[in-house]
């Protein structure tokens, strides 16, 4: 972003100040210009006053009569006809700059998809319906030409979104009438790929702030009223792909302002936009008092029985006018800070309440009853103990399971070799072949192709690891770059479970203190912040010290490392790999700390089948299908012959019915009830 930036403001300042500003003017036909003030009459208002002001020192007019800012690049626009990204280039290649517009502008993701479905303009040339229709919401033949608004065959109209480069990649429409009860508001073309650019992004200024409007009408509204750099979102207020799809284009602005509908969904929707974009860079407009009014004294002449006060940009237009949107833009509020709040405002939340993310082991839930956004969770345990296959079935396959976003740290297992680590919890031993290395090796398993191939195809959205070898210099390996990269995954990907395996693998310089053990510290601070800051749960792996004579089990105070890093957890789950005892457990679960229930000394009882690297309380939990499987079912060719192979080599378990707790925890009644998951 910087860089682009920079490179415009060095093409504008190449260009010098006064004969640039009489360039902006000739190009935009400004009436009554005074070549000497550099003044003019704005050519976006019928007003002669000269209220084009040409701005030294940001070299730019400034519109007294809308609020906007106009330099060269808009002028190309205005005189051209050309899009941002056209009208940028003409700039740089005037002044000889080069610059890459794949990487730094213009980029479009979709490019990237091989199999992209674009639409096709379906518009006629006659397009008086759609044109009498928008009239009747206030807009001028001006603004329906600007934003090439279109019309079928049957009478209805057509908007088109386009990328920044001005490619049509989507086409929605409306019915060119006041939509009756069970009617369709709004659709898109079909056979079609999702479309989740902006509306109007190819005519915005990155150097301007950004208005975003939830619809298509409003955006329109905004623009007509004087305020160009707007945009509309494709879908409702509570669709956020759009962020993920425009990211780096969302960057690239310092100011946005949100202009969303004052109903739930939109109320909803701006806050977690701002999450999204940043509570910095955000203003919200908001409804005030007689904007509502009007718009409700508006609707009254077509029904008195149902109050309208939606103040969306398009009503206030027809309600008051352009002036009023203007005005309510400029009164934009900033986003107040989120951290600091007064403690008497909320709701006390019980525990039983808090939506919470299922481990997928019964036994386990039924003590910690799931993973709670907001946490983090230090698992331990000795070497060769299990961790990381606690960790791949509670942290990633569950997660997965319940069709959420997850990212993984491996410090000590390449991700090539982590993939198969993933594959057999999930695949379950249906799927795994046993291979007999020779008399004096260990047995090997690997999925089969067929399922990894289906697996990959499932979840190749969920999942995503941090890349430490990436060839891009501007990556650091330190642990302030996991955290960045986290932040990103989380704003981007909507990703909400995380897994750090292990701390001792961490390059930890980019951290706060001298010591090893204080680098620690802060880097778990750092990332209790993360979870505080998000509705995220991050999982960190820990390994435990040598027990000292006399200890049988790991504590609190058997964490390898900084003595804060337990303390700062919220949780605390000790795992071990025990020798099959009479009832044919294996595997030991203890519970050694846990804050939002304030239970600990939990132990539960287990089982381990080394096949599929699943821990299990009941034979249902080690034969679950999960979700690839069960939709993907018909793509799958069993081969029972295989099955029954490799079932036969797994040795038979005694199941208990009802796993026991070495110390059973005070489990409300309420909270034995599963949740509605396949678990």
């Amino acid at each position: 972003m910087a860089d682009l930036l920079d490179k415009i403001k060095e093409a504008e300042q190449m260009l010098g100040n006064e004969e640039q500003a009489i360039e902006i003017a000739k190009l935009m036909n400004l009436r009554n210009f005074d070549e000497e003030k550099l003044t003019g009459s704005s050519p976006f208002s019928s007003d002669s006053n000269p209220s084009f002001i040409w701005n030294k020192k940001d070299l730019c007019y400034h519109d007294f009569s809308n609020g906007g800012n106009y330099s060269i690049i808009n002028a190309y626009m205005y005189a051209y006809d050309e899009t941002y990204a056209q009208a940028l280039k003409r700039l740089f290649d005037r002044c000889h700059i080069e610059f890459d517009f794949k990487r730094g502008f213009g980029y479009d993701e979709r490019e990237s998809l091989e199999n992209y479905k674009f639409p096709v303009d379906d518009s006629v040339e006659d397009n008086s319906n759609a044109t009498a229709y928008l009239k009747k919401r206030g807009f001028t033949e001006e603004t329906i030409k600007f934003f090439d608004i279109g019309q079928t065959k049957k009478g209805d109209v057509q908007f088109k979104f386009k990328d920044i480069n001005g490619r049509l990649v989507g086409v929605k429409y409306r019915h060119a009438h006041a939509v009756k009860h069970g009617e369709s508001k709004y659709w898109w073309q079909g056979d079609c790929s999702p479309c989740y650019s902006l509306f109007n992004i190819n005519n915005i200024d990155i150097t301007q702030p950004l208005i975003v409007t939830e619809g298509n009408l409003d955006a329109m509204a905004v623009w007509q009223s004087g305020s160009h750099n707007v945009v509309s979102i494709p879908g409702g207020a509570t669709d956020l792909n759009w962020i993920k799809y425009n990211f780096d284009f969302l960057e690239k602005f310092k100011k946005i302002i949100l202009w969303l509908d004052n109903d739930t969904a939109g109320e909803e929707g701006t806050k977690k936009i701002v999450q999204k974009l940043g509570e910095y860079r955000c203003y919200i407009v908001e409804s005030p008092d007689y904007a509502q009014e009007a718009v409700e004294e508006y609707y009254k002449q077509f029904n008195q029985e149902k109050p309208i006060r939606k103040t969306d940009a398009n009503n206030v237009m027809i309600a008051i006018d352009g002036s009023a949107i203007l005005k309510m833009i400029a009164d934009a509020k900033a986003v107040e800070n989120p951290r600091v709040k007064h403690l008497f405002d909320y709701e006390e939340m019980q525990l039983q309440n808090v939506p919470n993310i299922s481990f997928g082991i019964k036994a386990l839930n039924k003590v910690l009853y799931g993973n709670f956004e907001n946490t983090l969770t230090l698992i331990t345990a000795l070497a060769g103990n299990g961790k990381s296959s606690l960790l791949n079935q509670i942290c990633v396959a569950a997660p997965l399971e319940q069709n959420q976003n997850v990212f993984i740290y491996s410090g000590e297992i390449p991700a090539q070799f982590l993939l198969g680590n993933i594959f057999r919890p999930l695949a379950g031993d249906r799927h795994i072949i046993e291979y007999d290395n020779g008399p004096d090796r260990p047995k090997g398993y690997a999925v089969s192709k067929q399922a990894t191939d289906l697996i990959r195809q499932y979840y190749h959205e969920n999942l995503f690891v941090y890349d430490d070898c990436s060839d891009d210099s501007s990556l650091s390996t330190e642990s302030m770059s996991l955290l960045q990269q986290m932040d990103y995954a989380y704003r981007r990907y909507n990703t909400t479970c995380f897994v750090i395996d292990n701390l001792m693998c961490l390059d930890l310089r980019g951290c706060a203190g001298d010591t090893k053990l204080e680098k620690q510290t802060d880097f778990i601070k750092q990332v209790k912040m993360f979870t505080r800051k998000y509705p995220v749960e991050v999982a960190l792996v820990a390994h435990s010290r040598k027990l000292a004579q006399g200890e049988t089990e790991v504590g609190l105070q058997s964490v390898a490392g900084a003595m804060e890093i337990a303390n700062i957890a919220d949780r605390c789950i000790a795992c071990k790999i025990l020798n099959e005892d009479s009832e044919g457990y294996d595997f030991q679960l203890s519970v050694v700390k846990d804050r939002q229930s304030g239970k600990a000394g939990s132990k539960l009882k287990l089982y381990y089948d080394n096949c599929s690297m699943r821990i299990f309380s009941d034979e249902q939990e080690l034969n679950m299908r999960y979700r690839w499987e069960r939709e993907l079912g018909n793509k799958i060719r069993y081969d029972d012959n295989l099955s029954k192979r490799i079932v036969a080599n797994i040795p038979e378990l005694k199941f208990n019915p009802t796993p026991t707790f070495a110390s059973e925890p005070d489990i409300p009644t309420e909270l034995t009830q599963e949740p509605n998951l396949p678990f």
